[in-house]
């Protein structure tokens, strides 16, 4: 009877990584997208005046306004009619999408400036 055995060592190769790092962009994008509707959401409903005693209501009032801490301050409302558009809502839209894009940005970069080596994906050793 005629055994045959070898060893096999997997490294980590690059296409490895760049998954990794293309699943870390997508998890960016679904963290941009889901603050990016929680200020949308505050903004129309300070738009509409919603009142805040709704549970749905009270649950964006309240992450919106942990969201909000670092921009407090920067602008008043701007009242159109009986309705008022928040200054601070639209400022932090447009930073939050800015930091999102610029993290997928810094990862694209990585996964761009990578090699890809095929010898590196599975070395038989007899």
């Amino acid at each position: 009877m005629n055994t045959d055995t070898r060893t096999i060592r997997t490294t980590i190769t690059t296409r490895d990584t760049n998954d990794a790092l293309y699943f870390g962009t997508q998890i960016i994008w679904i963290l941009t997208a889901l603050i990016e509707v929680v200020l949308l959401l505050r903004g129309v409903f300070n738009m509409i005046s919603n009142d805040e005693t709704t549970i749905f209501g009270r649950a964006i009032y309240a992450v919106s306004d942990i969201l909000l801490i670092p921009f407090i301050g920067l602008f008043g409302t701007l009242s159109i009619g009986n309705t008022g558009i928040d200054g601070v809502v639209l400022i932090a839209l447009v930073i939050y999408l800015a930091i999102g894009a610029g993290i997928v940005s810094l990862i694209n970069d990585q996964i761009f400036s990578q090699k890809f080596d095929p010898s590196t994906r599975i070395k038989v050793i007899d």
